[in-house]
């Protein structure tokens, strides 16, 4: 019964009563926008045939079961697009509409007059054309005013048309009835029984017809139910695909939720290795992990790093045009939209023949933009056997189809060649074009040959490795930047490095075939490289997570700096201020805006005790080892707010973390007691307070034997803290002790009641086994919340000590710093110098979890470094060393 429904709705339905419409469209632009008309329609009850046989193409026959579809339908809606306009195939089921379906209508639908345009307009011409916006082409959803002119046709075009079949049928069946009674009415002329009979059999076919009329309605009821569920099924299997993507849009959104929740539990676990050579993945995955640790108040430290390290790795290079081999050199524009290519051919003795390679490529300009050739020239040509001829400009400016000019730069002339493309002329120019102007011609710089010499940069030297017979010789390629901050070096050997000159850092190696040419962009941003198949588009690399913090310092004088040096950094604890102290000034370095404030000195001093920067008050407060107080204010540039001269003697400090005192006591240690003076910085004027405090454990004769000094003091909480030992191994009560180092922890609340909490003999470190002396210790670096003092070693790199005695060492030669946020987030920052490599590591350790972070900071300035200071959070970390050379590593911008 399903599929004698199915020919029903398909043959007898349709043969009867047609279509209501005929969509008439291209499937180049049409579909969409014909696809919707006839949802529309079909939702509300209308019949449409829509063509979706995909082997239609232009100039074939249409199909008959098409042809048919056309010749039952009662309207013809034709969507003249721009792709209908030239379509045979709606050319024939126009023609063929209008032959066999005289007065039913035909409603074209154009698009900006497109209809107007088409082969087959004159078969319509005349008739009422609806106008729709192009834009409803494209988003292929047809207007409202579309919609309700077709619905106006099909208002008085569908109940006439029905209620006609329906009368022709019924005629037809009457005159069938007729026909069959006349017959009858002839057979029975002859006897009455005959005529009874037909009378019979007339009543007979009358209920027949009855039925046969019964069964068609029930057919015809039928039919509309099956129309009615098929539009239902339609939109339930539309319905049905929009959840379908919805579910597959969530499960990737899940997977990719899962993979980020996946990884975020391995780093919490410590599971998690993390190292330069994955940091490029940790970009991706790290940006979804740090707002993770965010949403769960976690310190995403090392996430931030990762970032950072990430940039710092990045080689990437592209490689955007092919060109011919060999390129005697390349140049960029001025306005950095095109790129010269100059070729020099050479037969196997190295030099050039003109006459036998005319029409060989001398040179070729390119679009940078798209890598589109716009301009080629043979050396036969005028333009082209010039520019082959002549050596490398210094700039060059090109315009399409009018004019290439060439800039030269020598000792004491400028030369200005002006080529016109309309008629291959030369002209020289005698003013400089204002497009040139204000350019500078960079001067190859000595520096790098400090690091690299011909022996480190080949494999294989060029004087053993080139054939003198070869088809091109090339040896080694170098240009500068035109600030002169950057280097390029290309090989033969198909090394490229671009380095920093003013670090010596190399900030890209890449490998690739033999080198030719290379020159900057007028900004620097990129450079382009051009070897033995293609150029290249490499980035110069510019990280904005590095801030130099050289230029004012060596701004001077070589000369001055022999007798300045510098000698402490300090960084604020919100990281945005950092100061550094030399011997002759005091600098103030604001990250934010790149602003410095300078305070000259009034007498030179040798070294400083501590450094800070007050952020709450905007001051710097610095401390040397004479007792000179110093305090800055970075609103008053002219003078010092307050300096002071304590004494000569040499003394140790600690500028409290609350910036109120300053705790200062002398390094050298006469008799039991050491006088601790603890100045107000709130009140300037007041006199240092004395505090007595007694050495415990130590007798009279011992300390007079023996030569104990006070190296660091500091102060956590309501405890003071003594760094106090021998630098020598002395005898007492007959027993040798080997210098010691310990920490006095004093309660300032109370009556002092001394006592010694770590006394160590010896310490176990990455060396060995070494004893502790005073002269190992250099500075405390930082007192933790937690209540631990890290401090740095001159030979062991740097350790923690607990007041409960536990110490901690670390293998940090340049500093560390603890940075502890909350019970689950305690890190350690560090850094450490490799002789061996000249790399500078920084290190972030997870206190509380086994995860560990390396990664190479670029430096590589003349001198190793030797200061470092840290940020309270981490994230910014100032390094320099004592000539002045240094540079501030932001983290802080990955936090966004």
């Amino acid at each position: 019964m399903k599929f004698l429904g199915y020919i029903t709705k398909s043959k007898i339905y349709r043969s009867i009563f047609g279509y209501d419409i005929f969509i008439s469209y291209s499937r180049k632009d049409g579909l969409d926008y014909s696809y919707n008309i006839s949802k529309h329609f079909i939702e509300n009850g209308h019949e449409c045939y829509i063509d979706q046989l995909s082997s239609l193409t232009p100039g074939k026959k249409l199909p008959s079961n098409i042809k048919n579809a056309v010749k039952a339908s009662n309207s013809l809606v034709i969507i003249g697009s721009v792709g209908a306009a030239d379509s045979e195939p709606i050319q024939q089921e126009v023609e063929l509409f209008l032959d066999y379906n005289i007065n039913k209508p035909i409603i074209p639908i154009s698009f900006n007059r497109s209809i107007e345009k088409a082969i087959w307009y004159n078969r319509i011409e005349g008739l009422a054309i609806v106008e729709d916006e192009l834009s409803q082409l494209k988003l292929g959803q047809p207007s409202a005013d579309v919609l309700e002119r077709i619905q106006n046709a099909l208002t008085f075009t569908k109940k006439s048309n029905r209620l006609r079949r329906i009368a022709i049928l019924v005629s037809i069946f009457t005159l069938m009835l007729i026909g069959v009674a006349i017959w009858f009415s002839i057979q029975v002329s002859s006897t009455t029984e005959e005529l009874s009979k037909a009378s019979q059999d007339l009543k007979a076919s009358q209920d027949s017809l009855a039925v046969n009329n019964s069964k068609l309605q029930n057919s015809l009821d039928s039919l509309a139910t099956l129309t009615q569920s098929l539009d239902s099924s339609e939109n339930n299997l539309l319905q049905s695909r929009k959840t379908l993507t919805e579910v597959n849009k969530s499960l990737n959104s899940r997977q990719y939720e899962l993979d980020v929740t996946q990884t975020f539990e391995l780093f919490r676990q410590g599971s998690e290795g993390l190292s330069p050579s994955n940091a490029s993945s940790a970009k991706t995955t790290f940006n979804r992990v740090i707002q993770r640790m965010k949403n769960l108040n976690l310190d995403p430290l090392i996430g931030s790093h990762a970032l950072l390290a990430a940039d710092l790795i990045d080689e990437t290079a592209e490689q955007i045009i092919d060109i011919e081999p060999a390129a005697a050199f390349i140049k960029v524009s001025l306005d950095d939209k095109y790129l010269l290519v100059v070729y020099d051919h050479q037969d196997f003795g190295g030099n050039p023949d003109i006459e036998d390679i005319p029409g060989w490529t001398s040179f070729v300009i390119y679009d940078l933009g798209s890598g589109n050739e716009v301009l080629r020239e043979p050396i036969e040509s005028n333009m082209g056997s010039y520019l082959y001829a002549s050596s490398k400009p210094d700039a060059f400016l090109f315009k399409e189809s009018e004019y290439i000019i060439l800039c030269s730069f020598y000792e004491e002339s400028i030369s200005i060649d002006k080529h016109s493309l309309t008629g291959d002329s030369l002209e020289e120019l005698e003013k400089l074009p204002d497009e040139f102007r204000g350019l500078t011609i960079t001067r190859r710089k000595e520096v790098y040959n400090d690091f690299i010499s011909d022996e480190e940069l080949y494999e294989v030297h060029p004087d053993e490795g080139i054939d003198e017979y070869s088809r091109r010789l090339v040896g080694k390629v170098e240009v500068t930047s035109s600030n002169e901050k950057l280097m390029l070096i290309g090989t033969y050997e198909g090394r490229i490095l671009l380095i920093d000159l003013e670090t010596g850092y190399i900030k890209k190696e890449i490998f690739t075939y033999p080198i030719f040419s290379a020159d900057f962009d007028s900004q620097d941003e990129y450079v382009y490289v051009a070897d033995e198949e293609s150029v290249w588009k490499i980035s110069s690399g510019r990280e904005k997570s590095i801030v130099d913090i050289s230029q004012t310092l060596l701004l001077q004088d070589n000369n001055f700096w022999k007798s300045e040096r510098l000698l402490d950094v300090s960084i604020s604890t919100d990281g945005s201020i950092v100061s550094l102290a030399t011997t002759h000034r005091l600098f103030a370095f604001q990250i934010h805006n790149q602003n410095w404030t300078t305070w000259e000195f009034k007498n030179n001093i040798e070294s400083v005790a501590d450094l800070e920067v007050d952020i709450k008050n905007k001051r710097v407060i610095l401390v040397s080892e004479n007792g000179s107080l110093i305090v800055a204010n970075l609103n008053n540039p002219i003078k010092f707010e307050y300096e002071h001269v304590e004494s000569d003697k040499s003394v140790v400090a600690w500028i409290d973390q609350s910036f109120q005192d300053v705790w200062l006591s002398p390094i050298q240690i006469s008799g039991e007691h050491i006088e601790v003076n603890k100045l107000s910085l709130d009140n300037y004027g007041n006199l240092a307070k004395e505090i007595p405090i007694k050495l415990q454990g130590l007798s009279t004769d011992f300390l007079e034997q023996s030569n104990y000094e006070l190296h660091s003091i500091s102060r956590v909480g309501n405890s003071l803290a003594l760094i106090y030992g021998d630098s020598e191994s002395i005898m007492h009560d007959f027993v040798i002790m080997p210098g010691q180092l310990h920490v006095q922890p004093l309660d300032l609340s109370t009556k002092p009641t001394n006592h010694i909490l770590f006394e160590p003999t010896s310490f176990v470190d990455n060396i060995g086994e070494e004893h502790w002396s005073i002269e190992r210790v250099e500075k405390i670096m930082s007192i933790s919340s937690e209540g631990r003092i890290q401090a740095l070693t001159e030979l062991h790199g740097s350790f923690s000590i607990s007041l409960e005695g536990d110490v901690d060492g670390r293998g940090y030669n340049i500093g560390a710093n603890e940075i502890i946020f909350s019970e689950e987030e305690a890190y350690v920052l560090g850094l450490q110098f490799e002789d061996e490599t000249s790399h500078l590591v920084l290190s972030i350790e997870h206190l509380l979890r086994d995860v560990q972070f390396n990664y190479n900071v670029p430096w590589r300035f003349e001198n190793e470094p030797d200061f470092v200071s840290i940020g309270k959070n981490g994230r910014k970390v100032v390094i320099a060393n004592r000539h002045g050379s240094g540079l501030i590593l932001d983290a802080s911008l990955y936090d966004q």
